[in-house]
């Protein structure tokens, strides 16, 4: 069953992500060093992937559907500042 509410949301997290980082890239401050507004779009994020997955387990296809799992993947992959989170994450993927 597809959960479209977290769908959703996943797909608004991956989407700001984007933005902010299309933002940063074109005046080119996401080059120099880690930038401090992606380190906390990454970690609210982080945060929020983290919290889904205690209340529903890993969103796969089957659940939030192909897009939401790429989106769940892709908030994953970006928590660099959060080496915890994605090594909980790994053995769930």
């Amino acid at each position: 069953m597809l959960v479209e509410e977290l769908r959703e949301t996943l797909l608004r997290l991956a989407a700001e992500d984007g933005e902010v980082r299309e933002r940063l890239a074109a005046d080119g401050s996401l080059f120099d060093g880690y930038n401090s507004l992606m380190a906390i779009v990454h970690r609210r994020n982080g945060d929020h992937l983290a919290d889904i997955v205690d209340a529903f387990g890993w969103l796969g296809f089957d659940l939030v559907g192909e897009d939401g799992a790429d989106a769940a993947w892709l908030i994953c992959k970006h928590a660099i500042a959060q080496p915890e989170l994605q090594r909980r994450m790994l053995p769930l993927v």
